[in-house]
């Protein structure tokens, strides 16, 4: 009698627990023999992720596991990869060009801390940041090369994240951007801030959202003739030195390559590299005013930039190489 009466309750235990899960698609494409296949990091948090690679093989990621998944597959194909309780997923780096079908709808009810993608098949990969409202990002966000890929991203889908590591978004082309760092103001990026080769992005920026932050290697914005950007050198001071401040061609005003010029000036005793960079080159950017000559002290743009470079007065600090509308030196 027991029998009978626990049968169908397991059954239905089982269902539920089936459909909780939800799952990740991904296509691995070969174009020959032996060829290996890595997702380089795919980490699940509160339990495990099942991974069936397409070809018959299985495989387990294990509840907190930071490592690689690697499978080689016998011959060409487009083998499909199901990711089995996706919901589990807190980091997703893929950096395989042999990796596509990613379509971030299937990871909403995901929490990701980390998210990384780099030179995937990108013609078959779709992101949308109303998927990610959820995620929460804590530590990196970072989208490169994926020439072809539907890219929808809003800034506004990512007030709740606290990006902590490194915000990047570079070579894609024909990506749908939004960006407004009033969004941003509760991120603390301590790495690197990098936006380039986004021809179709709207983007407004203004450093008194960024002042929190400890940008110690890159804060780049390259190629961004449309942003709409503020500076303000006392909100750079709080930056943890970093090797390349740079704003090419982003269509700087005058004040605005000023105020670049004198942040890298305000931190210029701050700096723990032995080779910083001021980038405000491009011929978008205002040219900066005054004559590259040495300045005692410094009233004019290149007086500031000659002093940065040269150290005339032998302060001590690590000289600079900067490059602004105009030329560039040493």
């Amino acid at each position: 009698m027991g029998r009978h009466v626990l049968r169908p309750a397991l059954k239905h235990w089982l269902h539920r627990q089936s459909s909780n899960d939800s799952y990740l698609h991904l296509t691995a494409t070969t174009t020959g023999a032996a060829q290996t296949v890595t997702l380089k990091q795919i980490t699940p948090t509160g339990g495990t992720l099942l991974v069936d690679l397409g070809d018959g093989g299985t495989t387990s990621v294990a509840d907190g596991y930071a490592g690689t998944v690697t499978h080689q597959y016998a011959s060409a194909g487009a083998y499909p990869i199901v990711v089995r309780g996706a919901q589990r997923i807190t980091t997703l780096d893929l950096q395989d060009a042999k990796l596509g079908g990613l379509n971030t709808n299937q990871l909403r009810r995901a929490r990701l801390e980390t998210f990384y993608l780099s030179g995937l098949d990108s013609a078959t990969i779709t992101l949308d940041s109303a998927d990610m409202t959820g995620w929460g990002v804590s530590t990196q966000f970072y989208l490169y090369n994926l020439p072809s890929a539907s890219i929808t991203l809003d800034s506004a889908d990512m007030v709740g994240w606290g990006v902590s590591y490194q915000f990047g978004l570079y070579s894609l082309p024909s990506a749908s951007i939004t960006l407004d760092s009033a969004d941003m103001v509760g991120w603390r990026v301590s790495y690197q801030f990098y936006l380039g080769t986004l021809p179709s992005a709207g983007i407004t920026l203004d450093s008194a959202d960024m002042v929190g932050w400890g940008v110690s290697y890159q804060f780049v914005l390259y190629g961004l003739p449309s942003a709409s950007i503020t500076l303000d050198s006392a909100d750079m001071v709080g930056w943890n030195s970093p090797d390349e401040i740079m704003l090419n061609n982003c269509g700087l005003s005058s004040a605005a390559v000023t105020q670049a010029i004198l942040g890298a000036w305000g931190l210029r005793n701050l700096m723990g590299h032995s080779t910083p960079v001021l980038n405000i080159g491009g011929a978008s950017n205002a040219v900066p005013g005054g004559a590259y000559a040495d300045e005692d002290p410094p009233t004019t743009d290149l007086g500031y930039i000659y002093e940065l470079v040269n150290d005339p007065e032998s302060e001590g600090f690590y000289k600079w190489a900067v490059t602004w509308n105009g030329g560039s030196a040493p």
